[in-house]
């Protein structure tokens, strides 16, 4: 009865779930509907995901002023106020060129394995002389970087914890298709 009101060339498929499923897909409880458009939650996922997710510290100790702002824009080194500003004169807090500081960088990761293997962005953790690995109950651990790739942006780092831990499970990137839902999680 359809396809005679729309023509014999037009075919429609809406929800008929003609397209096979994908490793990554899941069911989620579907939320109201709200005008046209039905979304779905996805607050079941981030709670059996977010005992995996960590935060990271890395400390660098410094010789001198501060290190230098890479330009997102290209344009070389230079701190944020001087690509928009210009050069300034800025005050160091009183701090000797030749003293020795540390400077904290922050990221996030997850788990993946029991063992306590992190995974995080090689950028979190360049030239880091300490870094430290906050679990999502607040427990704090020293990490050691055991693999770096800045090609990737990964690096991998170990934990020892004496509490289980809960790892996520590593999926295919290749066996998605443009247009499916991908989450993104982070503390």
């Amino acid at each position: 009865e359809l396809r005679a009101q729309l023509g014999p060339d037009t075919v429609v498929a809406s929800s008929v779930n003609v397209t096979p499923r994908s490793e990554a897909q899941r069911d989620v409880p579907q939320r109201p509907h709200t005008g046209s458009v039905l979304l779905p939650s996805f607050a079941d996922i981030a709670d059996e995901t977010m005992s995996s997710v960590v935060s990271i510290t890395s400390t660098e100790i410094v010789k001198g002023s501060s290190r230098k702002f890479q330009s997102p824009f290209g344009g070389g080194n230079g701190d944020p106020f001087e690509f928009f500003f210009g050069p300034q004169q800025r005050n160091n807090n009183g701090r000797d060129d030749d003293e020795e500081h540390k400077e904290q960088q922050g990221g996030t990761g997850f788990i993946i394995s029991d063992d306590g293997y992190v995974a995080t962005n090689y950028h979190v953790i360049e030239n880091a002389d300490k870094v430290e690995v906050r679990l999502s109950n607040k427990e704090k651990a020293t990490a050691r970087i055991v693999g770096r790739d800045p090609a990737t942006d990964l690096a991998l780092l170990k934990i020892d914890v004496k509490q289980r831990l809960n790892p996520l499970a590593l999926g295919d990137s290749d066996r998605l298709r443009v247009g499916e839902w991908v989450m993104a999680i982070g503390d």
